[in-house]
């Protein structure tokens, strides 16, 4: 993980894109030495995974591929305990679709699934847990698949960058032809996962409304320790 620490006192506090790496014996240890100071002027922010190029707080993400994933945590309130409990939310949405065959096509075996209208790029803010997208390219995304969702023929997913949709488009390759459904105007949260529905055929029909839950993380948070400050440090303490 990348982790950033930003300070209302010394500067000499603050941390830029510390990696961190896990492991089940020692957990969570950085790189290098983190020290802050023990009466809460220091907030912290995590991300995963690393990203060696994040220089700021603030730092283009991409969805990549259809696993792309982002997860980020900001502390709760200043830091007070070497000991970082870092609990991760997903940045991202999720989007899963599910296809059933109607009869026209019973034969026909289900190809790729492809989402348009959506950008794949934007801004990603982690001291405020906001996105911007508005110079986001507006891009194709290839769905991967994914377990089957019992009931259907074929289930496949992609995480999305949070935003608004003003015509989410999803075409899926039917053996030699390829059918397009449209939506309407579809708002994507960071957090949240969304399920649609569709029936395939030489038309293809959403079953139903765009579901929508939250999209929570199973593990519990992994501690992490940090050098600590117990008192501001000045002159030649500071120095030593």
């Amino acid at each position: 993980l990348g982790l950033f620490v930003t300070t209302e006192g010394d500067d000499i506090f603050s941390v830029d894109n510390m990696k961190w790496n896990y492991t089940e014996d020692a957990g969570w240890t950085s790189i290098t030495n983190l020290a802050y100071e023990g009466d809460g002027k220091q907030t912290a922010y995590a991300y995963h995974p690393y990203r060696p190029e994040a220089a700021t707080t603030s730092f283009n993400f991409t969805i990549d591929n259809e696993r792309t994933d982002l997860l980020w945590w900001k502390s709760d309130g200043k830091l007070t305990s070497k000991t970082l409990n870092i609990g991760f939310d997903h940045a991202l949405s999720k989007l899963t679709i599910n296809l059933k065959k109607n009869e026209e096509v019973a034969g026909e075996e289900l190809g790729a699934v492809t989402i348009s209208g959506t950008k794949k790029n934007g801004i990603v803010d982690l001291t405020t847990q906001t996105w911007n997208t508005e110079a986001g390219e507006v891009a194709e995304i290839t769905a991967g698949e994914v377990e089957l969702t019992e009931g259907f023929d074929k289930t496949v997913c992609s995480t999305l960058i949070p935003q608004t949709v003003s015509a989410l488009t999803v075409s899926v390759e039917v053996g030699s032809n390829t059918y397009t459904w449209t939506g309407t105007e579809q708002e994507f949260l960071s957090g949240h996962a969304y399920t649609l529905n569709l029936t395939v055929g030489r038309e293809v029909a959403a079953i139903g409304e765009v579901n929508v839950t939250d999209w929570t993380l199973e593990e519990t948070p992994k501690e992490g320790n940090a050098d600590y400050v117990p008192s501001y440090l000045t002159g030649e303490d500071l120095r030593t």
